[in-house]
């Protein structure tokens, strides 16, 4: 292993485990409030994956196709977010 496959190595390291980080400190933040139990980012991330794959199952061989499909997908994924805040979380 020479000195620069080991510094990307580090680099490649240190970028996953901060998207870990974030996604642990978001649940954290969400769970540790007692009177309210939600798993709404396992179930956002989960339909946004669906969503996606989906949608790239629908564009075959179109340049572009996974670009497309992450865009759609999180767009759907914040407008289910948006319903899910107003409808079901906010305190009525």
């Amino acid at each position: 292993m020479d000195l620069s496959s080991f510094g990307l190595d580090l680099l490649v390291g240190i970028d996953n485990k901060s998207i870990y980080f974030l996604i642990s400190v978001g649940c954290t933040v969400l769970l540790g409030i007692p009177w309210i139990l939600n798993f709404e980012y396992s179930i956002l991330f989960l339909i946004g994956a669906y969503i996606g794959s989906s949608l790239l199952g629908l564009l075959p061989g179109m340049s572009g196709a996974f670009w497309i499909a992450i865009l759609y997908a999180t767009v759907a994924v914040g407008l289910l977010a948006i319903f899910m805040e107003v409808f079901l979380l906010r305190p009525k």
